[in-house]
């Protein structure tokens, strides 16, 4: 485990968000943070792998302050339409992928966030920008 910001490069796990050059890019990246500045001390990071370029791949929570209850980032990240949910890497949150996917559906239902566009889903746009 480390501290967001103090010493790695760290991957969501469970979410693709757009790159900085696509449509929602920077917000996406903006809600992100605000998300980790609403209680910077009390992140739970539970690392799931380590991937190809050495980041850490790792699910976070914002716990609740009630009890033991915690929030996870990827799936506000997916409910406000700010990430895909990435279904083929679904063995990284697994506990939460029933979850996410629903989530998902109702942001396409609501047409929020990445689902507003037609635009290439990250994982093509960097596919095609290589």
């Amino acid at each position: 485990m480390c501290l967001i910001g103090n010493c790695c490069k760290l991957r969501v796990a469970c979410i693709d968000a757009p790159e900085k050059k696509q449509a929602l890019g920077i917000e996406s990246r903006d809600y992100l943070r605000s998300l980790l500045a609403k209680n910077p001390n009390k992140l739970i990071v539970v690392e799931k792998e380590r991937e190809g370029y050495g980041r850490m791949v790792a699910e976070i929570f914002i716990p609740t302050g009630k009890g033991d209850e915690e929030i996870p980032i990827s799936g506000m990240m997916i409910k406000e339409g700010m990430a895909y949910y990435y279904a083929q890497y679904s063995k990284n949150c697994s506990d939460n992928a029933e979850q996410y996917a629903q989530l998902e559906k109702e942001a396409q239902k609501k047409k929020i966030g990445v689902w507003k566009y037609n635009g290439l889903k990250p994982w093509e746009y960097r596919k095609a920008n290589r």
